[in-house]
């Protein structure tokens, strides 16, 4: 009888520290965005919830950038840099397979789009293999099944669409009626006939003094309806999302007021605006995971904007803490999805990169040394909470600028111990702090490689 009760107890307790529904995490071993400009990762994509790629570029407007591509196969947990040899800024990233994949890029008109079939380490340039008209850069990659794609590009005008059918060998140029679309952002296909390209249109070629444009196909890309286009200028679609095949969003860039993001519920033959606050601008990323909760980002006014939540349709939004500078959002569940900005991201219910370390509710707050110290490259950091708080635990250089972010959520209260791996960043002296509305308290850390 004393063991069942003690059992009991752990598992009320495992209950009580770990949300049941979920979360947005900040994944504390991603990829370094440290030294990218603009520090962003632009692209990611999981063919399951243990396998997935996040893909960069250094610089914009910059020919011979060097990207690069990072591959997990946990779930987010750890990431290898599977290559960072190609000679162009990545833009969009797709797999019809754990080995199968192919990366589009906008750094130049003459290379948009690498193919891989050994998950990433290396990569062939296929743009000689377009039939047709090329275009200009890959802003989009929607993957229909193991030998269907289509991909999309590039925000500048003009743009079109191409298609493949036997896994991304070779690519057909699809026809598109400049009357009805410039500029091409995103794309997204429910199946090899039907989908959708979103962007902009401006008759003289200017994307930035454009109008929001959605195209709409039944026939496999051979004739498009024009199903929204806006009545504002300077402005373009930027992202598409189906949560389901009724219920679709797509975010709007735009860099002042007003603001909107589009809705369908009606398989996107219909989209209808939806208006937001006016200090939340040049939107990019879009993901929701149902018709009333939801998630945009974007660069903003500052290029450092957070990202913002709805949880009644759009009607309201509040600031959401956990990320910056958003341009993806993927769901593959109503439980899991990855996103990527600043760094990357994961909704899930699982603890990420914390655990509870005691069963005991302790007393008051308090922030152990980390060990060991010095380290190279891992340490664990301990901390403990007597009353539930949203917390924050973060990593600062030498001269104060923030690091990382490891903790950035709600915990009930225990012990709790926290990894971080520095394997991105220089041997030198750190400082984490942890933060919540009641306590702070900081300890200095050494890294030695």
């Amino acid at each position: 009888m004393y063991k069942f009760v003690l059992v009991i107890s752990a598992l009320l307790v495992s209950f009580k520290l770990y949300p049941q529904t979920p979360i947005w995490h900040i994944l504390p071993n991603a990829p370094n965005t440290d030294t990218m400009s603009p520090k962003r990762f632009d692209d990611t994509y999981f063919i399951n919830s243990m396998t997935g790629w996040v893909i960069k570029g250094d610089r914009y407007y910059v020919q011979n950038d060097t990207g690069a591509v990072y591959r997990t196969t946990n779930g987010g947990y750890n990431w290898a840099s599977v290559n960072n040899q190609i000679r162009n800024y990545l833009r969009s990233v797709g797999f019809f397979n754990s080995t199968t994949g192919i990366i589009g890029a906008i750094g130049d008109s003459i290379h948009v789009l690498y193919r891989t079939t050994d998950g990433g380490y290396n990569w062939t340039d296929v743009t000689g293999n377009i039939q047709g008209t090329i275009p200009s850069g890959i802003c989009g990659i929607s993957i229909v099944n193991t030998t269907t794609a289509y991909a999309c590009g590039r925000y500048y005008c003009p743009a079109n669409v191409i298609k493949t059918t036997n896994g991304g060998v070779n690519w057909t140029s699809l026809p598109i009626d400049t009357s009805l679309v410039r500029s091409m952002v995103d794309c997204h296909f429910w199946s090899s006939d039907t989908g959708f390209v979103v962007g902009g249109y401006s008759p003289i070629n200017q994307y930035y003094t454009g109008k929001s444009v959605v195209l709409r196909t039944t026939n496999g890309g051979l004739n498009w309806t024009r199903v929204y286009i806006s009545s504002r200028l300077n402005e373009w679609c930027w992202k598409i999302q189906f949560v389901n095949r009724q219920l679709g969003f797509v975010s709007i860039e735009r860099f002042g007021p007003p603001t909107f993001i589009l809705k369908t519920t009606n398989g996107g033959v219909n989209w209808t605006e939806i208006s937001l606050p006016n200090n939340i601008t040049n939107l990019e990323g879009i993901g929701f995971v149902n018709e009333q909760t939801g998630w945009v980002g974007g660069w903003g006014y500052t290029y450092n904007e957070p990202s913002y939540q709805t949880t009644n349709g759009g009607l309201t939004w509040n600031l959401a803490s956990w990320s910056k500078n958003l341009n993806r959002i993927r769901f593959l569940s109503d439980t899991i999805a990855f996103a990527v900005g600043q760094t990357v991201y994961k909704y899930t219910t699982e603890p990420i990169g914390i655990k509870p370390i005691s069963n005991e509710i302790p007393k008051d707050f308090r922030l152990g040394q980390n060990y060991p110290n010095p380290f190279n490259p891992k340490t664990i950091i301990n901390f403990q909470l007597p009353v539930s708080k949203f917390v924050k635990l973060i990593v600062y250089d030498v001269i104060g600028k923030e690091i990382i972010a490891l903790v950035n959520e709600d915990l009930n209260p225990g012990i709790y111990e926290v990894s971080w791996n520095a394997s991105n960043y220089p041997s030198g002296i750190y400082f984490y702090k942890v933060i919540t509305q009641d306590f702070s308290e900081s300890k200095k850390m050494i890294l030695i490689k």
